[in-house]
């Protein structure tokens, strides 16, 4: 029938687009990766003081950016460079959202499976534990030498603003 070579030749046409497309992903953009370029942009997205979005927004980028993602060929680039931008951002407290960055994870998770992001999980977890016995010594030296640490926001941050009685 005149049927199968008109199916085949779509086949055909839609594995050459589907083939050009990956190499495009997948070609460096001057001397950054698409791996960085993808990775630096969900930074943008996910820190404070970057663009002001709303929760739907956020969403759909990191849903684009997570499809775009599952072309790319060098996945564990990207994993390395996210997560050293993820420690920055829960170290120096400048995610903007926990919701947003368990939500950039699940999105991860449901492309490349529990392995891919179990790492990424466990340092989360990790980095917060880790933020939280540091804050809780802080305060306790501080204590000890009779020096009281007022809390204030700034930028939805809890900034310390040093106060000493004995002055």
């Amino acid at each position: 029938s005149t049927l199968a070579p008109q199916r085949r030749s779509r086949i055909m046409t839609l594995h050459s687009f589907m083939q050009a497309f990956v190499d495009f992903v997948n070609r460096d953009v001057g001397k950054f990766t698409n791996a960085d370029l993808m990775s630096s942009f969900c930074d943008r997205i996910l820190k404070t003081g970057g663009e002001k979005l709303s929760d739907e927004d956020v969403e759909s980028f990191l849903e684009k950016t997570v499809q775009l993602f599952s072309y790319l060929v060098d996945k564990d680039l990207f994993s390395e460079i996210y997560k050293n931008q993820l420690a920055k951002r829960l170290l120096n407290q400048r995610s903007a959202s926990d919701d947003h960055e368990r939500l950039m994870i699940s999105k991860l998770k449901a492309r490349c499976g529990s392995q891919f992001t179990g790492k990424l999980l466990g340092f989360r977890l990790w980095v917060r534990l880790v933020v939280a016995i540091l804050r809780r010594l802080a305060l306790e030296a501080c204590r000890a030498i009779g020096v009281v640490l007022c809390y204030r926001e700034v930028e939805g941050r809890s900034v310390p603003r040093r106060f000493d009685p004995r002055r």
